[in-house]
């Protein structure tokens, strides 16, 4: 009787040190399940609720990023709002003017999504991860109508947007996913347990810092398409 494939004989010599690093992994999980489990201040004070689906944990680990290092959004997410700042200066100090097309182009783009962002109201966690990935529809729509460096965008303005979209586009799978597991809600769950179920914390402070970064390209837009 013919014996493993050779892949699985590697992974049957090494299968106490897989089982321990498998272990490993469920302690993480469940201790950041723990973690998660307190009143939500910022919610009224609704009672935490551990996460009960692993897809629940796999994008909590999304949006947290590998211990020690910074998500990709926050990444993308930060280099946008140094981009920004930095047009914001060169447009202050008139070392940078937007063209005609340029300012109307930016005017499709000044309203993205209505920003709650760090500081903001709380709640509605689904609805305002959904208005994310209407952003980032939008600055799609924009950026692929006048392609960076091409038309009304020049680079500077072009490079920005491209970054605030790549700090978007994970809200859009994001979303998506949500929306596949709203749409089997327990008819008895409040939304409000729900969301608290099924957004860990590492996506509330993901949904907060991208209403933030949304909140910081709408005000430079109407800045430029409004000339001042």
């Amino acid at each position: 009787m013919p014996g493993p494939p050779p892949g699985w004989r590697g992974i049957l010599r090494r299968g106490p040190a897989l089982a321990r690093g498998a272990r490993a992994v469920v302690e993480r999980h469940l201790a950041a399940a723990v973690d998660d489990d307190v009143a939500d201040e910022t919610n009224g004070g609704a009672p935490g609720m551990p996460p009960a689906l692993w897809g629940d944990r796999a994008r909590a680990v999304r949006s947290a990023g590998r211990p020690g290092t910074v998500p990709a959004w926050r990444e993308a997410a930060d280099l946008t709002l140094e981009q920004l700042a930095d047009i914001a200066s060169r447009h202050a100090a008139r070392h940078w003017a937007p063209g005609s097309a340029e300012r109307f182009a930016t005017a499709q783009l000044a309203t993205l999504v209505p920003a709650l962002g760090a500081q903001g109201a709380s709640g509605g966690w689904l609805p305002r991860l959904r208005g994310l990935a209407g952003a980032e529809a939008s600055l799609t729509a924009v950026t692929r109508q006048h392609p960076p460096g091409v038309g009304a965008f020049g680079p500077r303005l072009g490079g920005a947007l491209v970054s605030a979209r790549a700090a978007l586009h994970p809200a859009v799978t994001l979303a998506g996913e949500l929306d596949r597991v709203w749409a089997r809600r327990p008819a008895a769950q409040s939304v409000a347990r729900w969301e608290r179920q099924h957004l860990p914390r590492p996506l509330r402070t993901q949904v907060a810092g991208l209403e933030d970064m949304v909140a910081a390209v709408e005000h430079l837009m109407r800045r430029i398409a409004g000339g001042t």
